[in-house]
């Protein structure tokens, strides 16, 4: 899974996904503009993980992230942040 999560695809549908209400498969390939198959791959994967839960509705899969999957989007934001030069978002280590 560490070599999925270092792809951008992967840390963009964490990203989307964070701090949003559920989406469904199509939305997510509405505002990220990967392709279906690839967001049923890779949220398979997440799921396998525990990072995302779905939920079927009849024929529509809500997706929603689950703790540990808002834990890894938290860190991706603070990687984001320290390679972008940015100290907003990032943890301090001397509180820990």
């Amino acid at each position: 899974m560490k070599t999925v999560l270092l792809r951008p695809k992967p840390v963009e549908i964490l990203l989307t996904l964070n701090g949003s209400f559920a989406k469904t498969l199509t939305e997510l390939f509405k505002i990220t503009h990967i392709t279906y198959a690839h967001i049923v791959k890779i949220t398979n994967k997440c799921e396998k993980n525990g990072m995302i839960s779905k939920e079927r509705t009849g024929r529509v899969v809500l997706i929603t992230l689950t703790a540990k999957g808002k834990q890894v989007a938290k860190g991706l934001i603070n990687i984001h942040a320290l390679l972008d030069g940015e100290n907003e978002g990032v943890e301090d280590d001397k509180k820990k």
